[in-house]
């Protein structure tokens, strides 16, 4: 809720959904990066698995927290004109939430055969979202 408040206050003069998907992506990023200096802190040991951390950690939780935010401004901006805003703020919410909390219980109980599918998806709602991000491209003059 917090990213999604973030991304909120940033894009209140504006409504486009390239915009938001920019914004959300460096909002999941910041989010991302805060939380994996707070774990390195945190975790004894963590030399010895570096290359787990690089691929568990910086990688693959950097993407779910860009697709999870990315997802909850997405909903949002395309269920907020169908429905009330309280209902379209839920259904946002629960989906990066769904998101975020399959992947948290796939790996708690080493569910390979969800956690490997699930990772797979996020890159391509992922590359989804970046192809709906205008932002991100330079625009070509005359």
């Amino acid at each position: 809720y917090m990213k999604y408040t973030s991304s909120t206050m940033l894009l209140k003069n504006t409504e486009k959904i390239k915009n938001g998907i920019f914004f959300c992506i460096l909002i999941g990023l910041g989010f991302s990066f805060v939380e994996n200096i707070f774990y390195l802190i945190s975790l004894t040991g963590w030399l010895e698995n570096m290359a787990g951390l690089i691929l568990g950690r910086w990688l693959i939780s950097a993407l779910l927290h860009v697709v999870a935010t990315t997802t909850i401004w997405a909903l949002y901006y395309a269920l907020r004109q169908k429905t009330l805003r309280p209902v379209a703020l839920f259904i946002s919410i629960a989906g990066g939430v769904i998101l975020h909390g399959t992947y948290n219980i796939s790996l708690e109980y080493q569910l390979s055969y969800i956690t490997v599918p699930l990772v797979i998806f996020l890159f391509f709602l992922l590359s989804f979202f970046l192809f709906r991000s205008d932002m991100l491209y330079i625009k070509k003059e005359g």
